[in-house]
């Protein structure tokens, strides 16, 4: 295990300062990512028992919950990186002092639904009269305008409309991902729609901007985008839980995942499990193949040889046919790859000591992204980040 400290590596976006004043997943996902490669992240707290992580998610059976309330085991992942300022935005000198930062910083990233913002006065075209340049970016479960706009949601709500939901069939219907979808795409796309605004205004081509992200709007477009071409072009389209060709148990009770699309895979694999003839199958076997006695033959027959050998075995005689293991969760961190990809950093925490944290999700040859420091508590920065605005904490009421 390699403890990593704060480094000096120059970063892609060294130099740049987001306010992020999001408490759920899409937009501290999206502020973490921007915080990894470099740039500077203020999160801003109001006091209190604001709902956020801390509350969703003080899992009972979390060390880091109980001997540090303020510091859920969600927030530890989605918040490192980050400076924290606990300030009272509603009221006037918390306003203020918030226009001070604003002045100074190049992204603000908001998550609240449409027209919350502007009734705080923190609106876009009240931010824009502050800092023409600033990117303004709002994250909401149905974007700014619309008939849903207006509606409360979270993550399950958004996979159930967007039709990933309704794609991922059980044995009993509608099944909900073990990933929030909805979350994750939503802050990636946020993330992806503020570099381009930054682009944007580095090149002149723009000033500041509005960026509206709908969590809706991104789950339609990742579901659209894999399974609308054949919707598009057939009318058809296919429930995960109806694939059989693609999961297979083993001889160790464990599970396989198959997917033989090309055809020099195809003939390899028949050739090694003995199918040789079915070698010219291939194309009653693909995903949206028809249903036929031919090709339920085909898979009994594949689910009758997978029970002879045990998961790791069939990994090891066809990793090169696009057969991986199903691997469970906690198998994930213990894999060669998410080692070697250095998935999971560890960082010294003040009050914790030696605590996990899950690594960048990409590599840069020249700007790479870090873990620098750990999630901060709920305040940890408001002395110094009030010292350069001018003012002393006391001034911050």
């Amino acid at each position: 295990m390699t403890v990593r400290s704060e480094k000096s590596t120059v970063q892609a976006l060294q130099g740049f300062t987001v306010i992020d004043l999001t408490y759920l997943v899409p937009g501290g996902y999206c502020t973490r990512l921007l915080a990894d490669y470099g740039a500077r992240v203020v999160r801003i707290e109001r006091p209190g028992d604001l709902f956020d992580l801390t509350d969703v998610w003080p899992w009972g059976d979390d060390p880091a919950s109980r001997e540090r309330h303020d510091m859920s085991a969600r927030y530890f992942q989605v918040n490192c990186n980050k400076e924290s300022l606990t300030l009272d935005y509603t009221s006037e000198r918390g306003k203020e002092l918030l226009m001070k930062l604003v002045r100074r910083s190049d992204v603000l990233v908001e998550g609240y639904r449409p027209g919350v913002m502007e009734r705080y006065g923190l609106g876009y075209l009240q931010m824009r009269e502050v800092n023409p340049d600033l990117i303004y970016c709002s994250i909401s479960g149905y974007g700014q305008n619309g008939p849903y706009a207006q509606l409360p949601t979270h993550d399950p709500n958004i996979q159930a409309l967007g039709g990933i939901m309704g794609l991922s069939q059980g044995p009993k219907g509608p099944q909900l991902p073990g990933v929030p979808v909805g979350d994750i795409t939503a802050g990636s796309n946020a993330a992806m729609a503020i570099l381009l605004a930054l682009i944007a205004r580095e090149r002149g081509i723009a000033g500041g901007q509005h960026l509206d992200v709908s969590m809706l709007d991104s789950a339609v477009w990742a579901a659209g985008i894999c399974r609308a071409d054949a919707y598009f072009a057939t009318g058809q389209y296919l429930h995960t839980g109806s694939r059989p060709l693609h999961i297979y148990k083993t001889l160790d009770g464990k599970y396989i995942c198959l997917v033989v699309l090309e055809e020099k895979f195809w003939q390899t694999l028949c050739v090694r499990l003995g199918l040789e003839e079915y070698a010219g199958a291939r194309e009653s076997v693909l995903p949206f193949s028809e249903d036929s006695a031919y090709r339920r033959e085909i898979i009994a027959r594949l689910r009758a040889v997978f029970r002879t050998r045990t998961r790791e075995e069939w990994f090891k005689l066809l990793s090169d046919c696009c057969l991986t293991p199903v691997l469970d969760f906690d198998e994930v961190f213990e894999d060669t790859n998410t080692k070697d990809h250095h998935l999971v950093t560890w960082l010294n925490d003040s009050k914790l000591g030696i605590i996990p944290y899950l690594g960048v999700p990409f590599r840069m040859s020249k700007t790479p992204g870090e873990i620098r420091r750990p999630a901060p508590l709920k305040g940890e920065h408001t002395a110094r980040i009030l010292s350069e605005l001018g003012c002393s904490e006391d001034e911050k009421t």
